[in-house]
């Protein structure tokens, strides 16, 4: 266990801040073997608690270095505002060397160190240098020792955050030594749920059945020969059976443990499970695991529980941070872009109809609609700061090099995470991420869950409704009418929790809306619709 926990102390040095981002997610890839080796390990000498703060700690890590520069330093502006001033000085220099000199971007070909690049790589090092000194200052002071650093588990469930979130925390880990679930508890206490049934080898396989039946269902709708017509409902089967497996080796398990299985009265409301899966399960739909292929109709997660996922149990607390500003119904900024300069982006014409909805949903002029022309970078910038909740019904694109230059693809120029880094304020709340694939990350780096996301989260907002791949354009109105409907009477009804947006819930109900709609197993329609965050 010591050379484990050498290794993992050791992770910030791999994945250092003044690297480029392209860099420290390759780092992120090759020590993720290790992290989960170690993870794997504290497991099988029952140090649960170990486990969860390695998960923490070895994971997730680039968006934990987007997320620490938004960090609240109220406590040190009292004690030292000079090296508070200082720290949001090279906070404010970082951010602005990335966005404005994309130096953490550099193409596979080109070196950091190469000519081009030189000058600014080297301007955004020593920021990063500066940045680090800082940071062991600071550490130096008495009450700040542990400034910036991942907390421990004691930690983790004293925090005033850890008692807002009032959701059970499911880490399901894979590895070749063992597959299991680490269960944390309302009330802090931990679980260990042995899934016996599952392997490694089998998640990468239900991963390569899954993207296979969703790229054979993509490539031909609209196109419905005969032929065709037969392949979507061979790929039907398959997505029934993905889930019918996930249930049965994952999903079933962990909810019988929990004693939801057994409940002869279900709650109301139903209990909110935040998913935390790792390794190839990131790419999985945890949320809609059931047995389907049966006539009389078989157990779905969604009787038993309401699901969100989150990159990490630190990325969740810092959703239900306190918010003085908090309001039933917020401002919203809505983008509807139907059409781009971009001629490889097909056309979304029922933008326009979700529009519509949300206009006839929240009236009144302190929201601002930005629609086709209107919907310009400039002019999204400029109000995207001051509205709670934003909703993008545009396209979306995931920059495998650097995910932070993950954008929002606007009527002139794509609206990147750097940007929202720089514009995004602290009373920053919902976002709605409709019609792009927002919530599928590398499968390469799944411990980075290097998706846009994510990313919101990293950016500062408490919730964000994405989509696993790219949904049918009429389904979006659907979907955008029933969740506002639904997110709009729980707020007021005062039912949401303190730190809580009522947004798993809202969505939970709209997908349901839309599933009975279309059908059960139209699974290519409401699958993808997930939560993340609070």
């Amino acid at each position: 266990m010591r050379a484990h926990s050498r290794i993992l102390d050791s992770l910030p040095e791999f994945v250092w801040l003044g690297h480029s981002v392209h860099r420290r997610f390759e780092e992120s890839a090759r020590v993720s073997v290790l992290v989960n080796a170690a993870i794997s390990a504290a497991i099988q000498v029952f140090d649960l608690a170990r486990a969860v703060e390695w998960l923490e700690s070895g994971r997730s890590l680039i968006w934990s270095q987007v997320a620490s520069q938004r960090s609240s330093l109220d406590a040190l502006v009292v004690d030292s505002p000079e090296l508070a001033h200082a720290v949001r000085k090279v906070h404010a220099e970082l951010q602005q060397l990335h966005a404005g000199n994309r130096v953490n971007v550099p193409p596979p070909s080109l070196d950091l160190d190469s000519l081009a690049g030189e000058s600014e790589a080297e301007q955004y090092r020593r920021a990063a240098i500066r940045y680090d000194k800082l940071v062991k200052e600071i550490r130096q002071r008495e009450g700040f020792e542990d400034f910036l650093r991942p907390k421990t588990f004691d930690g983790i469930i004293s925090s005033p955050m850890f008692a807002r979130l009032k959701a059970t925390t499911i880490f399901v880990t894979v590895a070749r030594s063992s597959c299991d679930a680490l269960v944390l508890l309302e009330c802090g206490d931990l679980k260990l749920v042995k899934l016996p049934e599952l392997s490694l080898k089998r998640v990468e396989r239900l991963r390569g059945i899954w993207t296979g039946g969703v790229g054979l269902y993509r490539a031909h709708r609209g196109r419905m020969a005969s032929w065709e017509v037969a392949l979507l409902r061979r790929c039907s089967s398959i997505h029934a059976l993905v889930l019918g497996r996930l249930w049965k080796w994952i999903v079933h398990p962990i909810l019988d443990a929990l004693g939801l299985i057994q409940d002869a009265v279900r709650e109301d409301p139903l209990p909110h499970i935040i998913w935390c899966p790792t390794g190839p399960l990131t790419q999985l739909p945890l949320h809609a695991a059931g047995i389907y292929d049966q006539e009389s109709g078989g157990p779905r997660i969604y009787d038993f529980a309401v699901s969100s996922y989150t990159p990490s149990l630190c990325a969740a607390l810092r959703c239900v941070r306190d918010n003085a500003e908090w309001h039933s119904a917020p401002s919203m900024l809505f983008v509807a872009q139907s059409k781009t300069l971009r001629t490889d982006h097909p056309p979304l014409p029922h933008v326009r109809d979700e529009s519509a909805r949300v206009r006839a949903l929240m009236p009144g002029p302190n929201h601002t609609f930005l629609e086709d022309e209107q919907a310009t970078l400039a002019s999204t910038l400029a109000a995207v700061d001051k509205h709670p909740w934003v909703h993008f019904a545009c396209h979306g694109s995931q920059n495998a090099q650097d995910p932070t230059l993950s954008s929002i693809e606007l009527y002139d120029k794509p609206l990147t995470l750097t940007d929202l880094m720089r514009t995004v304020s602290d009373n920053a709340e919902l976002a709605f991420l409709s019609a792009c694939e927002t919530a599928v990350g590398d499968q390469k780096i799944p411990e980075e869950s290097a998706h846009l996301a994510a990313g919101m989260l990293a950016v500062g907002f408490k919730g964000v409704v994405a989509t696993m791949w790219s949904i049918r354009d009429e389904d979006g109105p659907v979907i955008v009418d029933a969740y506002y409907k639904e997110l709009l009477r729980l707020r007021a009804s005062g039912t949401v929790r303190e730190g809580h947006t009522g947004a798993p819930y809202a969505l939970h109900h709209a997908v349901g809306c839309l599933r009975e709609a279309v059908g059960e197993t139209n699974f290519e329609r409401w699958v993808p619709f997930v939560h993340f965050g609070v």
